[in-house]
């Protein structure tokens, strides 16, 4: 392979990871606010309500921090004004109630996501190799 070849190949590789992130989050995200204001009879129960959303906001951080590389704190800004916002809109929302440990809930889920995209980005550097990520 060329050169150009080679860095085109790498550009892919990397860049794939961002795209899907950034749908995978922006998905994710659109899911929480709508079932975080439809009425509580509309929303399914999979789980205890902690671990729900503490699954949904870790995936939420997980993609997000996929879909922004190297940018930690907005990252973290972000996921914590998200939480915030769907926390405060719930509080307009018939049968909704804003709680405080909701948010811890989402903010820590959001903030392990990130973490757990931290880990995947360091790993993923460590197979591919540093020149397939020259941004960082």
């Amino acid at each position: 392979m060329t050169d150009l070849a080679e860095r085109n190949a790498a550009a892919i590789r990397t860049d794939l990871p961002a795209k899907l992130g950034r749908v995978a989050a922006g998905l994710i995200a659109l899911v929480i606010v709508v079932l975080s204001v439809v009425p509580p009879s509309l929303r399914p129960v999979t789980a205890s309500h902690m671990i729900e959303h503490l699954a949904i906001f870790a995936a939420l951080g997980a993609a997000f921090g996929l879909a922004t590389p190297g940018r930690p704190r907005l990252q973290v800004i972000a996921v914590l004004v998200f939480a915030t916002t769907v926390e405060l809109m719930q509080i307009g929302a018939p049968g909704r109630h804003a709680r405080l440990v909701d948010f811890a809930v989402d903010a820590s889920g959001a903030l392990v996501g990130l973490a757990l995209a931290a880990v995947a980005q360091v790993m993923m550097r460590r197979i591919t190799g540093p020149a397939a990520h020259p941004s960082d």
